[in-house]
């Protein structure tokens, strides 16, 4: 392998595993989504547009860094990719009004539904063995979050 390679291979291995959470050898994609929400506030005050760019820009990648690791992985869900997660809980968060109990129900409810993974993520789960399949079952549960966060903060808000 030649340099040039191996340069864009260490990249998208720094990327896919978000800067090697991915490695941590037990939960890697709770720890992934942890760090995506430790970082989501400072997102969210680029303002909504600016997050959801942030989003879309970071899937895209996700997309890209994924394909190349899992290659080198041998698998193309491997428990060393983590992006997928940072990018699940970022779409949940869109919802978020950054208050403690708002962080933390967004993180639970992308976790629950990034584990039982209710259709389509199921399909892109298991139908679509891809790194685009991948990062899509966490974008659908990153939705399925959303919703509720955003029906949760409807809720209490006017309680």
């Amino acid at each position: 392998m030649n340099t040039q390679h191996s340069l864009i291979s260490r990249i998208a291995i720094l990327i896919s595993t978000v800067f090697y959470i991915g490695y941590i050898p037990k939960a890697s994609g709770t720890f992934g989504s942890l760090f995506g929400l430790l970082l989501y506030p400072f997102i969210a005050k680029l303002g909504f547009i600016a997050s959801v760019g942030i989003i879309i820009l970071l899937f895209l990648l996700g997309c890209w860094s994924s394909h190349v690791s899992g290659k080198i992985f041998g698998d193309h869900d491997s428990s060393k990719i983590v992006v997928d997660e940072v990018v699940g809980i970022w779409i949940t968060l869109l919802g978020s009004n950054l208050s403690l109990s708002s962080l933390i129900t967004g993180f639970v409810l992308f976790r629950l539904f990034d584990i039982i993974k209710p259709q389509p993520a199921k399909f892109f789960d298991e139908k679509i063995h891809s790194a685009f399949g991948t990062m899509m079952d966490d974008v659908v549960a990153g939705f399925y979050g959303l919703g509720i966060l955003l029906l949760f903060q409807y809720i209490y808000s006017i309680a």
